[in-house]
């Protein structure tokens, strides 16, 4: 490669316009948006499975008619917050996105609290494990500058 070629693919580099720097704004965008999409599927999972089967999700404890109506709240939360999280993954919305990683994250550490509470291990370890790792990924969806802005909705 002469010298002005690859003067080239280093600016084309560094505009991002290069296929590495394509596959890298790929990889920072759809790497924290499938992480949050993961935490509120994961989220939805257990409020749908507290549905249908409260019993499994509460670990054989006693049952009543006010663990059914609180599986319907938990229902009421998760649901929507897994819509608008699928909506600004299609939408490729890496501001509101972030935003609703942050929210997933608090989410998933409430639940952490919960499992101390109860002293479960597996729910506490689960849950913060998915906090840290949705707040990491909320950090580089909120970072400017960091995605294509090119495919980016928020860029306008």
């Amino acid at each position: 490669m002469d010298p002005e070629s690859k003067e080239q693919a280093l600016n084309d580099a560094r505009r991002g316009s290069s296929k590495v720097g394509a596959m890298l704004a790929g990889a920072a965008w759809w790497g924290p948006a499938l992480t949050t999409l993961a935490n509120a599927l994961i989220a939805s999972g257990f409020a749908l499975a507290s549905l249908i089967t409260p019993a499994a999700v509460v670990g054989g404890r006693s049952l009543g008619q006010a663990s059914v109506i609180f599986a319907m709240y938990a229902a009421a939360r998760s649901f929507p917050l897994l819509a608008a999280v699928v909506w600004n993954v299609v939408v490729r919305s890496r501001q509101r996105l972030g935003a609703l990683a942050v929210v997933m994250a608090l989410v998933q550490a409430c639940d952490a609290v919960v499992g101390v509470v109860i002293s479960e291990p597996s729910k506490v370890i689960g849950p913060a494990v998915l906090a840290v790792t949705t707040l990491a990924c909320a950090r580089v969806l909120l970072r400017p500058g960091r995605l294509n802005k090119r495919r980016d909705v928020d860029a306008n």
